[in-house]
């Protein structure tokens, strides 16, 4: 506090300091992991310089940690914020039965709202940091993109990695089906192990049979195509979804 704040300050009566708690440096007091909020009101380079002292940690995870760091103050402010409504109104009536009860209980929502309003208003301590996102696919069969994330004036490069998703609805189980292929050990693990039951609602009001969805690295489905379509053609399939949605739509 001494070091962010001033030796002065610190030496008043009456100081009030507000913190998170950080998970690094590892294997190191609490003490020495208390953030106070303050340090996001400071400029750019302040706020880095004090985080990468504090933290140890380089620029990258300085913007990573910073970004989880504020998540966490403005979840402290918006408990903040809920406290104070429930002290002007007291505790919410319930919904109920009757028009009554429910005449009552949307005003009290409608006064919480207003309440909520006004305190975000008036609050001065949540930034608002201006992101610009550029995102390029340097390799088309791995599915990996590059982001290049503009934050205030650094710029940082984050990798993102984009599954292939598309859904098959059998007409019988899976599990029942006992049919004989050629398919190497390798992919047959490949696709048993990126492969669920869910339940969607399909196109055209198509019925849901044994809908499946397969979740594959990009690499994967492009080595394995041919198999894959293979596969497809069998007679026990009502149809195949999404299967051709760009990955950058993903």
């Amino acid at each position: 506090l001494a070091e962010f704040f001033g030796e002065d300050v610190i030496k008043d009566k009456g100081l009030c300091c507000r913190f998170v708690i950080a998970n690094v440096p590892r294997d190191t007091p609490v003490t020495e992991r208390a953030i106070p909020l303050a340090i996001f009101q400071s400029e750019q380079s302040i706020r880095n310089h004090y985080l990468r002292k504090w933290l140890h940690l380089s620029t990258y995870h300085v913007f990573k940690k910073t970004t989880t760091l504020k998540r966490k103050r403005n979840e402290l402010h918006d408990k903040t914020i809920t406290h104070q409504w429930r002290i002007v109104l007291g505790p919410p009536p319930i919904f109920g039965q009757t028009i009554n009860q429910h005449i009552k209980w949307l005003n009290y929502q409608k006064h919480k709202w207003n309440i909520q309003y006004e305190q975000r208003l008036n609050q001065s301590s949540i930034i608002s940091d201006k992101i610009q996102l550029k995102i390029k696919q340097k390799n088309l069969n791995d599915g990996i993109f590059k982001a290049w994330c503009l934050v205030e004036h650094e710029l940082i490069q984050i990798k993102i990695k984009v599954p292939r998703i598309f859904y098959v609805n059998y007409r019988t189980s899976i599990e029942n089906n006992n049919i004989q292929t050629q398919h190497s050990i390798v992919y047959e693990h490949t696709i048993n192990n990126c492969s669920k039951r869910v339940n969607r609602l399909l196109p055209r009001c198509s019925q849901i049979y044994y809908l499946y969805e397969y979740r594959l690295d990009e690499n994967h489905f492009y080595n394995y195509y041919t198999d894959i379509m293979t596969d497809l053609s069998n007679l026990n399939i009502e149809g195949v979804y999404e299967m051709n949605v760009p990955l950058d739509f993903r």
